[in-house]
């Protein structure tokens, strides 16, 4: 693990680390890019922050990730403007319900690379994790994101709303990983104005319940 720094802040549900990831790592009148097939929000989301959603073709003739679309809307946007944000619904998303397999995240990241001079964050939200099946296998494209140059930046947008059932309750995260202290501490320095601005503090009832289900859950691991 390369990562000196890893940091992570409180959001009400995955839909909060999505609209903070938008409004802290793109501009107004940027352009962000994720799959044709998506969650409805993030094109309200965008929109809301004065963003525009672009899109890629997620499926090619045979049903496969179509690479080629990703990489020419990527090329398309980073055209004209020198950062962006892309938004990738992995594992079991809604609306598909299709987990991006190793050769899609290969192909994905191989045309990311293709622009050093340009900031991309890549955002992962993560919201069906849980409900994807085997929880190992699910969790080993993280391994993708380690060691990535310091002009990408991978968010996860975490839902402890869905993952530990208690959606009402509104409780989730956003999370960078970074090898560089200094991105890391302007992350969680850009978070708190981000959130403090928006809806000011966490869910008090949410945070606690999940800081004792986690407490539960190593314990009883540890045994």
């Amino acid at each position: 693990d390369v990562y000196k720094r890893q940091e992570s802040c409180y959001t009400p549900g995955g839909t909060g680390a999505i609209r903070n990831a938008i409004s802290a790592y793109t501009i107004p009148g940027d352009k962000i890019l994720t799959s044709d097939w998506h969650w409805s929000p993030y094109r309200l989301i965008a929109q809301e922050l004065g963003r525009t959603v672009c899109c890629y073709t997620l499926f090619d003739e045979t049903g496969k990730f179509h690479a080629a679309s990703f990489e020419a809307a990527l090329s398309a946007i980073l055209a004209v403007q020198e950062e962006t944000l892309i938004i990738v619904n992995t594992p079991a998303p809604n609306p598909t319900g299709y987990t991006f397999t190793d050769e899609d995240w290969n192909a994905l990241l191989t045309a990311v690379l293709k622009y050093p001079d340009k900031k991309i964050a890549l955002l992962v939200d993560i919201a069906y994790l849980d409900f994807a099946g085997d929880g190992k296998t699910n969790r080993a494209f993280l391994k993708k994101l380690n060691g990535l140059p310091e002009h990408i930046l991978p968010l996860i947008a975490f839902s402890a709303s869905k993952g530990y059932t208690m959606y009402g309750m509104r409780c989730g995260a956003i999370l960078c990983m970074t090898p560089s202290s200094a991105i890391a501490e302007e992350f969680k320095d850009v978070m708190r104005v981000e959130s403090r601005a928006s809806w000011s503090n966490g869910n008090r009832a949410a945070t606690v319940s999940y800081t004792h289900l986690r407490a539960h859950e190593t314990s009883a691991h540890l045994v």
